[in-house]
């Protein structure tokens, strides 16, 4: 996760507080992107981030 956060900061040009709040929205709304979008979305992006949006992170 940390990964993804430094990502964020570097190409957003976001604080870390402000990266981790979008991590934790992301998180909170990951199950709409099928709706969204329609098809596998969502399987596509779990593959993309792995164990990210499982429940369980890394630190």
């Amino acid at each position: 996760m940390d990964e993804i956060i430094e990502k964020l900061m570097d190409r957003a040009g976001i604080s870390e507080e402000q990266a981790q709040q979008v991590m934790s929205v992301i998180q909170e709304h990951i199950h709409e992107l099928p709706a969204m979008f329609g098809g596998d979305v969502l399987e596509k992006v779990k593959g993309a981030f792995g164990g990210l949006f499982s429940g369980t992170q890394s630190e």
